[in-house]
């Protein structure tokens, strides 16, 4: 059964957690100026469904855009999933256009030592 953790919004991701599918979707935009009580219950989630099941999780990122704070949790988040023991898997969607969005999935994973798994979707899609 999917949980959403946030809705979404203008300033806000929205965020699904569905441990059937051992899968986290964070997707939309992240401008908030504390964006650490959206994903600090993330964290908290992710790191009890590891240790509880001993399943690896695939995380999504899909945001248009994100500040620089938002992009510290989501490093926060790759690095306990990256942590974890099972097969865990981090793919970065990011437009193909957008170098900027891809460069932060780079140095998130170069920073947290996670290969990330690229996925460069069309300025269409």
């Amino acid at each position: 059964m999917k949980t959403t953790i946030s809705q979404g919004s203008k300033t806000l991701p929205k965020i699904t957690f569905d441990p059937d599918q051992c899968e986290l979707r964070i997707e939309g935009w992240s401008f908030s100026e504390k964006p650490q009580t959206i994903f600090d219950p993330v964290l908290k989630l992710i790191d009890e469904f590891i240790s509880e099941t001993n399943k690896g999780i695939s995380m999504h990122v899909s945001l248009q855009c994100f500040n620089t704070a938002s992009g510290k949790c989501l490093m926060n988040i790759a690095q306990v999933i990256g942590n974890q023991q099972g097969n865990n898997t981090i793919y970065w969607h990011f437009d193909a256009e957008d170098e900027e969005t891809r460069e932060w999935g780079e140095d998130i994973s170069h920073a947290t030592g996670i290969p990330f798994q690229f996925v460069s979707l069309s300025s269409s899609n």
